[in-house]
């Protein structure tokens, strides 16, 4: 009888661990190193649209807390620190090549989807003072493919 319970506790231990990891596995699917293939910005009635055509047109690495991007052949870049929560990337710039961002916090809706990162928003934007950012900065929607 006792050995039956012992291995219940076992096996429900097991379990436990088991969908730990899975879910973890899955939080952290985001971490790498993604190219962006497809970009698209909408500001008022300015509307630009960009399709890799098999080079990338940035790249950007993800840590568990920081992040980092560069545009190619552009000086368009950023870096920073970051929480995501399986929905939403919340950033704060460190870096950035316009100086009145640096600090800003902006979030954005994010999805990994297999090999891809589907971006969009922002959803909120806020200077480092904690003014409203949002009139400021374009609607974006981006995808990434993760590199191998």
């Amino acid at each position: 009888m006792q050995m039956i319970k012992s291995l219940k506790y076992i096996l429900i231990l097991g379990v436990f661990v088991v969908l730990a990891c899975q879910g973890n596995g899955r939080k952290n699917s985001h971490i790498g190193t993604w190219e962006m293939v497809y970009y698209r910005s909408v500001f008022g009635k300015d509307t630009t649209e960009m399709v890799s055509n098999g080079t990338p047109l940035g790249i950007t690495l993800l840590t568990p807390t920081h992040f980092s991007y560069q545009w190619k052949d552009s000086p368009n870049s950023a870096a920073g620190t970051y929480t995501y929560d399986g929905e939403v990337i919340h950033q704060e710039f460190k870096y950035l090549e316009t100086p009145m961002f640096v600090g800003a916090k902006l979030s954005f809706n994010m999805e990994v989807r297999n090999d891809s990162i589907i971006f969009s928003g922002p959803i909120k934007a806020v200077s480092s003072t904690g003014a409203d950012l949002m009139p400021m900065v374009p609607q974006l929607l981006e995808i990434r493919k993760r590199v191998e």
